[in-house]
């Protein structure tokens, strides 16, 4: 039984390297679908940044945060995972199953014929996944 929860707890917490890409998205959707798709992830209102117009949401445990950056018009623009070391692994085999790597820290998502930048880099405590759309 204790292996079955803590395999359960380890498969929630891998869950939002899965998420959908939200770029484009209008804040009301993000908000809706983080709901109901990403339950493991708590809306957090409590960080306040006049520069930047975004949401933030973070894991029940604290180790995993997800960032949706939006314009003026409330639209995603781009959105960065920012986690513990200990999903690092986990992260790039997934990333790798999932869409094209150009090199150690970059990967390619494509989505119906538009393309999307993922960045991966690594911090002193934690490490990031960027994605953005491509620039053509």
């Amino acid at each position: 039984m204790k292996f079955f929860v803590t395999f359960l707890f380890l498969f929630v917490i891998a869950l939002p390297v899965k998420t959908q890409n939200l770029i484009s998205y209008h804040k009301s959707d993000i908000i809706k679908i983080m709901k109901e798709k990403q339950s493991v992830y708590n809306l957090d209102n409590q960080a306040i940044n006049p520069v930047y117009n975004y949401l933030k949401y973070v894991d029940a445990p604290g180790n995993r945060t997800l960032l949706f950056f939006l314009s003026e018009e409330d639209i995603c623009t781009h959105f960065k995972l920012m986690s513990d070391y200990a999903y690092f692994k986990s992260t790039r085999k997934r990333m790798d199953e999932k869409f094209i790597r150009l090199n150690d820290s970059i990967w390619v998502q494509r989505i119906n014929k538009k393309e999307y930048i993922k960045k991966l880099k690594k911090g002193e405590w934690f490490f990031t996944v960027t994605t953005r759309p491509k620039e053509e």
